[in-house]
């Protein structure tokens, strides 16, 4: 049985739709117990089928608007969110997922958890939406000072997630710079060049601009995070702005609302391409233990995503593949 530790206290909508979400993955999934971390007064009240659900009552938690997240995170280790990364560092559970504050969530992971033993720089990974499918984004935020080596490590964390979760064979590596040919760009991507260009585990494709991520067919982009953090938001910007002047433009005239209603379902099918909550959230890779950040303002829908996602990561033994393979360098 897969045991899975929900802070249930985090996020935008928290604990409604933690409780619902964590009750949908329970109907879905037969081998997986989830264990409620937070205020069981406020649990019960969504809580309609304690079928392999237990809670752990606590009245701390840390709020999306805290501005001191990082520090209650350090020094209470009563908050929903701490209690559930403890409950996996001393194996009751096998992975945790969050809404919460993202700060809290990586500060959490390398104090409780623990970086795996080589991997000198965590990644905050999410599924990247491109037009072909996915791809994963490294990092978007967990480390902003990197050295070459460090995006080395993460070609090689992501390839095994991609190979293993996502089921791809041989999975193409990118880097992101602003150009695509060799020298292009900071010491850094010069460097981590040669590095990812050398090593043949690695199936590098090359440099990869910014303005071609949507487009790309490359499985694993790797970055720092403030450039990934950078290039998600103002991804998640554009695709508001555009969603937002196709609605102003659609109510402008009738032939246009007309042609809107035709083209319904395809609109839709556009729309579920760039949503987040069919992918889960994003894993911060390079841990001991899956960890999983879902959308501080996911949905009950959402938040089971990301309950399947730590599922996955765990029958997959992917904390352990990469573990071996760091051993091996």
């Amino acid at each position: 049985m897969i045991r899975i530790a929900v802070d249930a206290m985090g996020g935008d909508y928290a604990p409604k739709i933690t409780v619902i979400g964590a009750m949908e993955a329970i109907k879905k999934f037969s081998d997986i117990e989830i264990t409620l971390f937070g205020n069981k007064y406020e649990i019960h009240k969504y809580l309609t089928n304690s079928n392999r659900i237990s809670v752990v009552h606590t009245l701390e938690a840390i709020k999306m608007d805290e501005k001191e997240a990082i520090k209650k995170m350090r020094r209470d280790k009563k908050t929903s969110m701490a209690m559930a990364m403890y409950s996996v560092k001393e194996e009751k559970n096998d992975a945790f997922v969050t809404a919460g504050p993202t700060g809290p969530f990586v500060a959490g992971a390398h104090l409780i958890i623990r970086r795996i033993n080589g991997m000198k720089r965590t990644a905050l990974t999410p599924m990247f939406p491109t037009v072909n499918g996915h791809c994963l984004f490294m990092d978007v935020g967990a480390n902003i000072e990197i050295k070459p080596e460090h995006l080395l490590q993460y070609a090689h964390s992501g390839s095994i997630y991609a190979r293993e979760v996502l089921e791809i064979n041989n999975p193409k590596v990118a880097l992101i710079n602003n150009g695509e040919e060799k020298g292009k760009g900071r010491v850094i991507e010069q460097e981590a060049y040669k590095l990812l260009e050398q090593d043949p585990k690695i199936n590098f494709i090359g440099n990869l601009e910014s303005k071609y991520l949507f487009d790309t067919d490359a499985d694993v982009v790797v970055t720092d995070g403030f450039t990934g953090n950078a290039i998600m938001k103002a991804s998640e910007g554009v695709l508001k702005a555009f969603s937002t002047l196709l609605k102003n433009e659609i109510k402008k005239s009738t032939k246009a609302k007309l042609g809107a209603v035709i083209m319904k379902k395809n609109l839709k099918n556009v729309v579920k391409r760039f949503d987040a909550s069919e992918v889960g959230g994003a894993i911060l890779l390079g841990v001991k233990a899956p960890v999983i950040k879902a959308h501080g303002a996911s949905d009950a829908y959402s938040f089971t995503s990301a309950i399947r996602q730590a599922r996955s990561i765990v029958k997959k033994e992917v904390v352990r593949k990469i573990s071996n393979v760091l051993e091996s360098e």
